[in-house]
């Protein structure tokens, strides 16, 4: 049937889907379940601790622009395309690094691209952020204390502009605990997701919201059970939290939580 016969009995809208579906044109439908789970966490801050972060409408807006700006980026590969990225972040826009403690805005993505100043939480949820929509296989890793990012067997730190440090440059700096599973591998986005999850629950407990803050570390450990860090704010909690959650402690190693009183003053807070 030619299209001059369709016309009469077709509406407007109906021949405008028609045509698109006939060349192949659906609109953009590419899923972003970790960008927008990023995006949830940044209203969540917003609405629930009253923080001062921009809108996720406006960081979305600033992403799409930051992706128009790296599209030829989809094309490269290895070395080529983290020289490239880096450059554009951090040379060309201007991505600077955030080191102040215990502070929640430079850990979430509407702040980062809208001020373009980040944490290492903050500036490797940028990067997955980007990965994600760009189709790069960008992932992070987690150390006591610190977050970065990897492509490959390249890893890409953010506080220094995105270099490739040495792995004895991170041994040194961030060293693990014997035996702690999660810290040093490649984690997939889900379980980075857990990771800045684990931020949101030390803003809640800075708070005093230690319902909502409890709810996260547990989510969190489920995730990744060799974060020490998130375990011993479970722990802490538990321990110091109102007589009605003293029943859960039966579900846990008392021992093991007793140790983490003592010890929990000196891990270093990731992003915090």
């Amino acid at each position: 049937m030619t299209l001059h016969a369709l016309l009469p009995s077709l509406s407007l809208t109906t021949l405008l889907v028609t045509l698109l579906s006939a060349s192949g044109c659906h609109g953009d439908t590419q899923k972003t379940p970790f960008s927008d789970a990023l995006f949830a966490l940044n209203n969540e801050a917003r609405e629930a601790l009253k923080s001062a972060v921009p809108t996720a409408e406006r960081g979305r807006a600033e992403l799409k622009r930051l992706l128009a700006k790296l599209g030829a980026l989809r094309h490269k590969r290895g070395p080529a395309l983290v020289a490239q990225l880096n450059a554009v972040m951090f040379d060309k826009l201007g991505y600077q690094r955030d080191l102040r403690k215990n502070m929640l805005e430079p850990t979430l993505l509407s702040a980062v691209l809208t001020r373009r100043v980040g944490s290492c939480t903050g500036l490797g949820a940028l990067y997955l952020a980007l990965g994600e929509h760009l189709g790069l296989e960008l992932r992070g890793v987690l150390l006591p204390g610190h977050f970065y990012v990897r492509l490959g067997d390249i890893d890409i730190e953010l506080l220094r502009h995105g270099a490739a440090m040495p792995p004895r440059w991170y041994l040194e700096r961030y060293a693990p605990p014997e035996g702690a599973r999660d810290y040093g591998r490649t984690l997939s986005l889900d379980e980075s997701l857990a990771v800045f999850r684990y931020n949101l629950a030390n803003a809640y407990r800075r708070a005093g919201k230690a319902d909502r803050a409890l709810s996260l570390y547990r989510e969190v450990t489920r995730r990744l059970p060799g974060f020490a860090e998130a375990q011993a704010h479970l722990g802490r909690l538990l321990l110091d939290g109102p007589a009605e959650v003293g029943a859960q402690l039966c579900h846990l190693q008392k021992r093991r939580l007793a140790g983490f009183r003592a010890s929990v003053a000196k891990i270093q807070f990731l992003g915090f």
